[in-house]
This record gives structure tokens, C-alpha cells and sequence, in this order.
């Protein structure tokens, strides 16, 4: 699983925990550590990257997931990384991402696709870094790749959610006049039809484990906060770029592309 921030691994969060029930290894890789995001004002960009690393790290454990790796770590790089500047540090992430690809040997590399889900500039960047990372590995060992994907009913039930949370989205209101790099005033995602993402996972049997990864995120709002929009579909749906191994077949229902 390829993501931009911490806190997007919970656009996964059910499919990370449904495979670490299967028995199957997840790899989360985080491009950047947060600091430029939502949260206190008062830490800095350091402190706030500190603490949003430790969040992610409990939510990992809280998924099951089996390894973290975070790209600036591995980069040595010094420099707060956003989205103005995520450009120029593409290729050392390029690098760190190839390398742990012929590490690892993943059966399926999950990351955004070409709309981000949310439109945002680093989530657009680092899909192209993971499909591209993912496209030059050289057969046999080429991974399936797989985009997260919101479709329109999806977003009716989260649309539904938070309605009934006006706290939530009032509080996310607040962050956005505050720092308003974080988003629109209105949460929006960019909807996928239902026939393109086709490859759907059932979290029903996983959703307390992903409102616990929801949780840990405490600076972004956390179990009161916007995130919880995330878990109110029963579902995660996903745009299968390539087929889906047989492998994943448990986990990854719903038809194959032709």
C-alpha cells in the first residue's frame, strides 16, 4: 500500500486489516510525514510531524500492518515536505520506492489513483510514483496494481454521515480556516463508477479495528473527527489496473478485468 500522508492509510484501513486476518503481509509506504497538515499550530512542523508519525505507527499496529516504511526516512532527506515542493524529491522517493519493491516482492502494489481521491497534489504524485515503481518491475515478479477508489454510493453513505455529524465537519471547517493547505471548506472526493471500480473488499467483519486506525489519529480530529466519514461504507472498492492474483482472490472479490 503506497500513500501520500499519514492518516490515508485509512482509505484502506479494512483492507489492510482483512489481509492481515488472511495471513497476507502488508507493506504501508508513506510518502511524506504530515507535518504540513491539519493538527497543532503550536509544535511546528517538526513537532507535528513527530507526533502524526507516532499516530501512524499505532494505527499499523492496530491494522495489523507487518511493515512500515516512510519515504523520507528512507531518503535521508532533511526538508518538510508538501505539496508545492513534493516535486523535486520524486526521484530519491523513486529510488527508496524501487528499491523496496525488489525487496519485498508484493503480489499487488494499492495506491491512489489519477484523481488522489481527494484531488490532492502529492496523493497525484505519488500514485504515478507507485504505478511507475510497480510498471518497471520485470516479469515474473511484476506485482498486480490496484487503485483505491470512491464510488457514488460510497460517497451517498458518507454524504449520509456527515450529515449526522455536524461536529465533525464544523471542527474540519475550523482546521481549514486555520491552515487552508488542508482542504476545501466542504470535503470532496473524486467519485469513480461503480462498474470501474470493480474490485470490491467487504470490511464489515474489520470496520472496529478501522475506527481503532481512525482513532489513533487524535491530531486529525480522530474518532470524533472527519476521518470517521471513511467508516461508513461496509465497503472499500478499487479500480484493478491489472487482474488481481489469485493469491488476493479472498480478500480482493469482485469480477477481473477482461
Amino acid at each position: 500500500m503506497v500513500t501520500a500522508h499519514p492518516d490515508d492509510e485509512v482509505l484502506l484501513a479494512g483492507t489492510i486489516a482483512a489481509c492481515a486476518q488472511q495471513g497476507i503481509e502488508v507493506t504501508l509506504v508513506c510518502a511524506t510525514n504530515g507535518g504540513g497538515g491539519a493538527g497543532s499550530t503550536t509544535l511546528g512542523h517538526r513537532g507535528l510531524a513527530e507526533l502524526r508519525r507516532r499516530e501512524l505507527r499505532a494505527a499499523c499496529d492496530a491494522l495489523g500492518v507487518h511493515r512500515l516504511e516512510l519515504l523520507e526516512d528512507m531518503a535521508g532527506g532533511d526538508e518538510h515536505l508538501n505539496r508545492q515542493n513534493y516535486a523535486h524529491v520524486l526521484g530519491a522517493h523513486r529510488d527508496c520506492l524501487h528499491a523496496l519493491l525488489a525487496e519485498v516482492r508484493p503480489d499487488a502494489v494499492v495506491t491512489f489513483g489519477p484523481d488522489g481521491v481527494t484531488g490532492h497534489g502529492t496523493h497525484v504524485m505519488v500514485g504515478r510514483l507507485a504505478d511507475d515503481a510497480a510498471s518497471n518491475v520485470a516479469d515474473p515478479a511484476r506485482p498486480a496494481l490496484l487503485h483505491v477508489a470512491v464510488t457514488p454510493s460510497q460517497w451517498a453513505e458518507m454524504t449520509e454521515w456527515m450529515a449526522a455529524h455536524p461536529a465533525a465537519l464544523a471542527a474540519y471547517q475550523r482546521d481549514v480556516g486555520d491552515n487552508p493547505r488542508v482542504g476545501p471548506p466542504e470535503p470532496e472526493l473524486t467519485t469513480v463508477p461503480e462498474e470501474e471500480a470493480s474490485v470490491v473488499v467487504d470490511t464489515t467483519d474489520v470496520v472496529e479495528r478501522k475506527r481503532a486506525a481512525i482513532a489513533c489519529h487524535a491530531s486529525q480530529g480522530g474518532a470524533d473527527g472527519l476521518l470517521g466519514i471513511l467508516a461508513a461504507p461496509s465497503t472499500e472498492r478499487f479500480v484493478p489496473v491489472t487482474p488481481v492474483p489469485s493469491a488476493l482472490a479472498e480478500i480482493f472479490a469482485g469480477p477481473m478485468p477482461r
